[in-house]
């Protein structure tokens, strides 16, 4: 799978005292269960080749700013490149779906902040690296100032990190920068 340690350090190292809460390699089935419904998600799944995945979060404790930061890093691999591209698409119309209005994307990425339902900041960042579909997405205590614009910087530095890490499969500079 993709380079996952150099990814798993940056993000310990920009989130200093971050504790891991989730390590999990994801099955068809594990991975479906990531999902408000299983059955469709499942079903989206299989209908796009999925291989495996990988699924890690990241809690940080953000003293005196209301709640802690999240970070979760999920990869999917797929049996192709277009899978994981139709992948992105399938995320892209959730996410518009749900009424996200600061949404911006290309053909293989998504770039999307927008608040939970008790206020914090998220963000979203997925990509595209050969056959692997990278999420990235990031809480904030809404009291963070700026909670979304950090929550899309860490999931924007982490993104960058991995997809350009990927050895086999490197994608160009322009794929790394698209948002």
């Amino acid at each position: 799978m993709i380079a996952f340690a150099a990814l798993l350090n940056s993000i310990s190292d920009l989130l200093p005292g971050a504790v891991i809460d989730i390590d999990d390699s994801l099955t068809l089935a594990e991975a479906a269960l990531e999902e408000d419904d299983p059955v469709l998600e499942r079903a989206r799944l299989a209908t796009r080749g999925f291989v495996h995945g990988r699924h890690r979060r990241w809690v940080a404790d953000a003293k005196g700013v209301g709640g802690p930061i999240v970070v979760s890093l999920t990869v999917h691999e797929f049996a192709t490149v277009q899978q994981a591209v139709l992948s992105v698409a399938d995320l892209r119309e959730r996410l518009r779906a749900a009424a996200v209005t600061d949404l911006r994307s290309t053909p293989n990425s998504i770039e999307a902040v927008y608040p939970d339902e008790d206020g914090a900041a998220l963000a979203c960042v997925s990509r595209t690296t050969g056959p692997f579909q990278v999420v990235i997405a990031a809480r904030c205590p809404s009291t963070t100032p700026d909670g979304s614009t950090l929550a899309l910087a860490i999931a924007n530095l982490q993104i960058a990190g991995i997809t350009s890490s990927h050895p086999s499969r490197k994608p160009s500079r322009r794929q790394v920068s698209d948002g």
